[in-house]
């Protein structure tokens, strides 16, 4: 067993290798680790005796080391990768460094020695004892690992990834040391001392890269203390060449792919390639080692898989953001694909961009017809395995002059036309939330002539005529008769999109009621304009019963109609029959 001092001192120098994850601990677990040492410290201080705070293990490997076993001739030891356990050291380095910072006027003797602990050895080549890479190290060193950085103000990044999360955790840490400097003026190096040499690691040294991703990959992925990508990544990265300067660009696009677009898009991507090359029915991190060795190692993996499936992605994320380099047609198709769930469109829109013909008309054209199937499927309810299918032989027929003509896969047929409209024409809310709250934004979007990146989740559906009046509710005086009361409230012309507060609010009222909630009044008294296309319909009308439903559901079946190039007949008349 080892101690923090003993990690950080020495001649060792750190540095996070290729097939780590960038430092990802938040707000919550360095609040966590400071709360357990303080804790711990303060249960000794009052019990006397040395009370251990457990911190883990690391898997270092020493990249000095030959495969033969014989060692390089450097004057150090290291620097050796941190295979696991490099989230505990970079969060263990911002500690000392802003300790640093703080007692740098008070004790600057020992500011000086925390300092030492943070620089690499005199001899080294490095200048710091714990490296990251990338960006990531930029904002390391200049906000955290010079003298004074962890002082300086900085304005935190809107995004996710590992600056936001060095410096949130580098200014909670300060937030915190700062109050117990201010508490006890010796409170700070206490907490230091405590921590640097009462806190147990466990440091695993390893000389051969495969033996350090073996320990790491059983221990981790045995115990699932990584994500699943995170997993899949070290089992993908343990089969190819790090030394190959091609796979090292692979693997920070990896990074930044998952840095981009967030963890819960970057799962998706995922979960696709698991439906496009695994058979689906095992466990995720089995499923990925499967089509690895079905593809043909690590590194077919991430060319055929991998990397053309993130570069999708990351044209949908960038249409979503508002930073595409597409043509705003193209842009906007991409934007409403991503609103789709089921992610079977992705394989053609893949084999597209890979093999497809460059030119931006046939890719406008091929685009608006998988988004309209998309939909379709979707507004149909078409099962499982029939749209697998479908999209499947839609990405087979993909070649360099794009598809026939005369594929039919992509068209919609009469009968299904007929069958979208009439499944809108009823209580389509009814069957399914989530998807008529994408048509409704869908219609919103046409009214308003723009196009929403992304769907707001705070969004509700409201029936302006609600489906289950109360017995002594108004409404039964427009709507006497209970069966067309049911019918009218189902139409899409009844719905609306507010947020939840909003729609909480207005149950059970009037029209004239919802409408001052919905919208509220200017200075001239004239009821305020929605931001929601959809919902600012409602101010047409004066009231609200079958004639106002009727006609503002005629409006949306017609946009409905040509923003999806259907035939049929919509409405009030077909949700009768």
């Amino acid at each position: 067993m080892s101690t923090p001092r003993g990690v950080l001192s020495g001649d060792r120098i750190y540095q996070l290798p290729l097939y780590q994850r960038p430092y990802a601990w938040s707000v919550e677990q360095v609040d966590a680790l400071f709360e357990n040492l303080s804790a711990n410290r303060q249960l000794q201080s009052a019990k006397g005796g040395v009370r251990a705070t457990i911190l883990g293990s690391m898997i270092v490997l020493d990249t000095t080391s030959l495969s033969d076993g014989t060692a390089l001739q450097k004057p150090i030891a290291g620097p050796f990768d941190m295979v696991d356990g490099q989230q505990r050291l970079i969060t263990w380095t911002t500690i000392l460094c802003v300790a640093r910072d703080i007692l740098a006027d008070t004790n600057p003797e020992y500011a000086d020695a925390l300092h030492a602990m943070v620089v690499a050895p005199s001899h080294a080549e490095a200048e710091w004892r714990v490296t990251i890479r990338n960006d990531s190290e930029e904002v390391f060193t200049r906000f955290i690992k010079e003298r004074g950085a962890t002082q300086l103000d900085v304005k935190l990044p809107a995004h996710k990834g590992p600056i936001l999360a060095l410096l949130a955790n580098r200014g909670r840490l300060r937030d915190l040391m700062e109050r117990l400097h201010e508490d006890d003026p010796a409170g700070v190096r206490s907490f230091i001392e405590y921590a640097l040499d009462h806190v147990s690691l466990a440091v695993i040294e390893a000389d051969e890269p495969d033996d350090a991703l073996d320990m790491f990959t059983s221990m981790n992925v045995a115990n699932a203390r990584l994500s699943e990508t995170d997993q899949i990544k070290a089992i993908v990265l343990s089969d190819v060449d790090l030394s190959d300067p091609t796979i090292q660009d692979y693997v920070e696009e990896w990074e930044r792919c998952g840095e981009t677009l967030g963890s819960e898009a970057f799962k998706d991507l995922f979960a696709y390639l698991k439906h496009a090359f695994g058979r689906g029915n095992r466990p995720v991190i089995r499923e990925h080692a499967s089509i690895m060795a079905n593809l043909g190692g690590g590194r077919a993996y991430l060319e055929k898989a991998f990397l053309p499936t993130a570069a999708a992605m990351m044209r949908l994320f960038r249409a979503r953001t508002d930073r595409s380099d597409d043509p705003p047609e193209i842009e906007k198709v991409l934007v409403y694909l991503g609103w789709v769930k089921n992610r079977e469109w992705m394989g053609p829109l893949i084999r597209w961009m890979q093999i497809g013909p460059s030119d931006e008309t046939a890719t406008e054209d091929f685009l608006r017809r998988l988004e309209r199937r998309a939909y379709a499927s979707l507004l149909i309810d078409e099962q499982n395995k029939d749209r697998a299918d479908r999209f499947r032989a839609i990405e087979q027929a993909i070649t360099a002059d794009g598809i026939p003509d005369d594929f039919a896969r992509l068209d919609i047929s009469e009968g299904s036309q007929r069958a979208i409209l009439k499944r809108l024409s009823r209580d389509f809310h009814a069957a399914s939330g989530r998807i008529c709250k994408l048509v409704l934004l869908r219609i919103s979007d046409e009214l308003a002539g723009t196009c929403t990146r992304r769907v707001p989740e705070t969004l509700t559906v409201e029936h302006v005529l609600p489906r289950r009046p109360s017995d002594d509710s108004g409404w039964h005086d427009i709507f006497s008769d209970p069966s067309e009361q049911r019918r009218y409230s189902g139409l899409l012309g009844n719905l609306a999109l507010t947020s939840g507060q909003k729609n909480r609010r207005m149950d059970g009222k009037l029209f004239p009621a919802k409408c001052e909630i919905l919208f509220g009044r200017d200075s001239g008294g004239a009821l305020k304009s929605s931001r929601i296309a959809v919902t600012d319909t409602l101010r047409d009308y004066a009231e609200w019963n079958q004639e106002t439903i009727s006609a503002r559901d005629a409006q949306f079946g017609d946009i409905v109609k040509r923003m999806w190039s259907l035939e049929g007949d919509f409405g009030f008349t077909i949700a009768r029959r």
